[in-house]
């Protein structure tokens, strides 16, 4: 949120990092209330590479010439919102296939 205060980032965009990072916990303690697995990586991604490149974006945007990163930004975030949709919609297909294998109740 730190950055979306600065004038290098928008809020708004700021705001978005902060919900979907919340969405990837929340789907992290879905599958584990449902699967009882805590896997609390996204692919090669997990909590503490996320952070890690928080601060490398942070310190890019800092050192960089340009003043505005909006559009860096907005990649990064659109990349990890596809990314939270596929974990979504394969983790759906995978627990329907086990619910039909064992019959539906």
């Amino acid at each position: 949120m730190g950055l979306g205060y600065s004038p290098i980032l928008r809020k708004e965009i700021a705001i978005g990092f902060i919900l979907l990072y919340l969405f990837f916990e929340i789907y992290v303690l879905l599958v584990e209330s449902v699967q009882k697995v805590f896997k609390f990586s996204f692919g090669f991604i997990g909590p503490t590479e996320i952070r890690i490149l928080g601060i490398f974006f942070s310190l890019y945007a800092y050192f960089s010439p340009l003043r505005r990163h909006n559009t860096l930004f907005l990649i990064f975030l659109a990349v990890m919102a596809l990314r939270l949709v596929y974990n979504v919609v394969k983790k759906a297909i995978e627990l329907n296939k086990r619910r039909s294998r064992f019959g539906k109740a």
